[in-house]
């Protein structure tokens, strides 16, 4: 049941840098490609209304196997459209989101195999009030995905279905007859319905593209359309719902549910909003100064002391404190601050930091880095393990870990076999550790970007930078020396600026904030702030600037989906949130 994906009739080569960084009141596009889709409905007088009348939002959302871990998103009442960029490179395609399949199974797609659990929602199909007589999606997760056999040919017994979802046998509104069974997914398809499938009401796509495949029976049910409690068909297709209603007149008698409304009502405990982000930072930190432009807020405290920032894979933020906790962001309040924090794990001894792939959590602690896994999804470690101890973290912050796409960790420390104090060591998921035979002085932090592995140094008599260091490197076998320096600078520090995290901020939502750009937090005699690079008109790197002062112990930075940027003060034991608050008329 993957995706049928639908080519774009013009390639528009667009990433996530180039989302529109404006805040708008009306609805908008994220993406030509979404625009011409939607508006491809109105070039025939026949073609069936898919989306509905206008889209409702756009979002950044986490999936795990799309290049950076993310994907664009545009909901509208019917349904979702997704932005995909190949990995390897090519033209980018649009598809549509599985939604109806993901409500009634509970299971919300973060990648094409990670899934997060949640019920499925009492919510009325029709988008009706409660009533009994009406399914909700909740129901219907009682008939989905149980395959059927054929009657292909023949009569075509049909249930009636309510708000308890148990089928029930009663005199059918009409007969039905089965023209079509579903190989792939064990389901009858009635006659009507393919009939109406026969006059590609779908425009130039198909309409296993537009529907997808059937994952349930047809069923009776009553269905309000304009008020009107009518008896009506319905099945549960991977995309949307079908309604048929006999009771109207033809060119009406078919529609589909409003799932983009109804999922991310579900999904976000909230209706789609007209604007997004909408970024909202919590109550003022009152020590923070950021530029105008932007709104800094306490997003998080009376958690102990944060010395580590991630983000989840169903892009919330976790955090990890000295106290030896692994925390999650379940949801946030209406002014942005976090809320239902859940406990994943507790009792980690003096946590440096905290790197996250697909479901799995790695932790730096002394002598070593854990990995942890929640197997049955319950959003509590059930499995706690030394990926390696073949590795001591450095202290403090220099010591946090990063991950790649690949799963390979990365963490500065000492290598207990060799007695070297000061490696970058690249651990491979089996727990095979490899030291980077790299000339380092004093390495961490560090983080992997496009790719590359990004660690400050101060080595002697050379400058005082975000280095790039090759990460497939070989085994170190025996030697005292580390070897060549690394061969490029990427950003240049002032010899007196002690950078306790770096951080590469490539959400493109920030106006006047170029993707790529590196924010580190940092302190000086003078106090502690976050600084920011500035591109360099020659080529030459990057020019280091302020951009937010009146920190304490700044340790640890991540930044949200929405462009929101996390800063753990571990001084004032608080999370500090900045966002860009939009331009208004």
């Amino acid at each position: 049941m993957g995706k049928q994906v639908i080519a774009l009739l013009v390639i528009t080569l667009i990433g996530v840098s180039l989302l529109p960084v404006q805040h708008a009141d009306g609805p908008t596009f994220a993406n030509p490609a979404f625009q011409n889709l939607w508006s491809a409905r109105s070039r025939s007088p026949s073609s069936f209304d898919l989306w509905g009348s206008e889209p409702l939002a756009w979002r950044v959302e986490p999936y795990a196997d799309a290049p950076g871990g993310r994907h664009i998103v545009q909901y509208f009442d019917r349904g979702r459209m997704e932005l995909t960029l190949p990995r390897g490179g090519g033209d980018p395609t649009v598809s549509q989101g599985l939604l109806a399949l993901e409500l009634t199974t509970g299971h919300i797609l973060l990648g094409d195999t990670l899934t997060a659990a949640r019920p499925s929602p009492a919510i009325p199909i029709d988008s009706g009030a409660p009533d009994d007589r009406v399914p909700t999606y909740a129901a219907l997760s009682h008939v989905v995905g149980r395959p059927a056999p054929s009657h292909l040919g023949a009569e075509l017994p049909v249930a009636w279905i309510d708000s308890r979802g148990q089928p029930e046998d009663r005199p059918p509104v009409v007969t039905l007859r089965a023209a079509d069974y579903i190989e792939e997914t064990g389901h009858n398809l009635p006659d009507i319905t393919v009939a109406f499938f026969d006059r590609h009401p779908f425009g130039t796509i198909t309409w296993i593209e537009a529907m997808g495949y059937p994952i349930s029976e047809p069923y009776w049910t009553i269905y309000r359309r304009d008020g009107l409690a009518l008896p009506s068909l319905v099945q549960v297709f991977e995309r949307r719902i079908l309604v048929y209603t006999p009771g109207l007149q033809p060119e009406r008698r078919f529609t589909t549910a409003n799932t983009g409304r109804h999922y991310y009502r579900w999904r976000y405990d909230a209706d789609p909003p007209r604007r997004w982000p909408d970024p909202h930072a919590g109550p003022d930190a009152p020590s923070v100064a950021v530029p105008a432009g932007f709104a800094d807020g306490v997003y998080a405290r009376d958690l102990g002391t944060p010395v580590g920032l991630a983000l989840g894979p169903a892009g919330n933020l976790w955090i990890v404190t000295a106290e030896g906790r692994v925390l999650s962001v379940e949801r946030e309040r209406a002014d942005g601050t976090a809320a239902d924090v859940n406990v994943f794990a507790e009792g980690l001894p003096n946590p440096r930091g905290i790197a996250i792939v697909g479901t799995t959590v790695y932790v730096a602690v002394d002598n070593g880095v854990l990995r942890l896994d929640d197997g049955d999804l319950d959003g509590v470690a059930d499995r706690t393990t030394y990926l390696t101890r073949a590795i001591d973290p450095a202290p403090g912050p220099l010591g946090t870990p990063a991950v790649d796409a690949r799963g390979r960790v990365f963490v500065a420390g000492a290598h207990v076999a060799s007695r070297q104090s000061r490696v970058v060591a690249q651990i491979d998921t089996d727990g095979a550790l490899r030291p980077a035979r790299v000339g380092l002085a004093n390495p961490g932090p560090l983080l992997v970007a496009h790719q590359q592995l990004l660690v400050v140094d101060r080595p002697s008599g050379g400058q005082h930078g975000l280095y790039q260091v090759p990460i497939d490197v070989s085994p170190l076998v025996g030697s005292d020396t580390l070897g060549p320096t690394p061969n490029r600078l990427v950003a240049r520090f002032p010899p007196d600026m002690t950078v306790h995290a770096v951080l590469r901020f490539d959400s493109g939502l920030w106006p006047g904030v170029e993707p790529d750009t590196l924010f580190a937090a940092v302190s000086t005699d003078r106090g502690a702030s976050l600084v920011r690079t500035v591109p360099h008109p020659n080529g030459q790197p990057p020019e280091i600037v302020e951009f937010a002062t009146g920190f304490s112990q700044p340790v640890a930075l991540a930044a949200g989906l929405d462009g929101a940027l996390y800063v753990a003060d571990a001084g004032r034991g608080e999370v500090i949130k900045i966002v860009a608050t939009p331009a208004r008329p």
